[in-house]
């Protein structure tokens, strides 16, 4: 199948009953693996269309850096005065506070995780073709020509059959009609026979 080495939708070309078969698939490449994926595609079947979506997101990933390097900094500095808390008046604004910001750190950074997959990877679009000789999906074997076989042969004396059921009564008319002309004949010869002697 195609794209199982990827990431997305493997797509089945393998339909050995069919002529022709297309797919489109899209899936996530590696940046640096996008020539030797091409060249994997190009050897199963025609690549008739491809498109390659890169997004080019460098300066954002400096600035999400920038933001998940200081609200870490400023989770550290919470941590440091919740320690040094004199009293719980500060000690409940520091941990709220510290959760606010905890959770600003923890977007910033799966803002970053995505951005940086997006710099790793590319998106391949590709539509393939593959062109193979079409066989039977079901071929016959042995079993299928000896029963084809029994067929034709019942097949055929069963035509026979009707054929002489057919014909039977034909033939009875004629065997009538044919021993009335043999009896005619054998009297009319009979008859002359006598007056012949005379």
């Amino acid at each position: 199948s195609i794209g199982s080495g990827y990431t997305g939708t493997p797509v089945d070309l393998a339909d050995p009953t069919v002529a022709v078969t297309n797919g489109w698939i899209t899936v996530r490449v590696p940046a640096d693996e996008l020539t030797a994926a091409m060249a994997d595609l190009e050897q199963v079947g025609e690549v008739t269309a491809s498109s390659i979506d890169r997004f080019d997101v460098t300066d954002q990933v400096v600035d999400l850096q920038a933001r998940v390097d200081a609200a870490q900094a400023s989770v550290d500095r919470l941590v440091e005065l919740m320690a040094q808390a004199g009293s719980v008046s500060d000690l409940i604004a520091a941990e709220s506070a510290l959760a606010e910001r905890q959770a600003t750190l923890e977007s910033y950074q799966q803002q970053l995780e995505t951005l940086e997959d997006q710099v790793a990877m590319s998106s391949l679009s590709v539509s393939i073709t593959v062109r193979h000789e079409a066989v039977d999906a079901n071929p016959a074997g042995f079993w299928d020509g000896l029963v084809a076989g029994w067929n034709g042969l019942v097949a055929t004396l069963n035509g026979i059959v009707v054929a002489l059921g057919f014909l039977v009564p034909w033939i009875a008319v004629v065997a009538v009609v044919g021993g009335l002309v043999w009896g005619v004949v054998v009297l009319v010869r009979r008859r002359r026979s006598p007056a012949s002697e005379d």
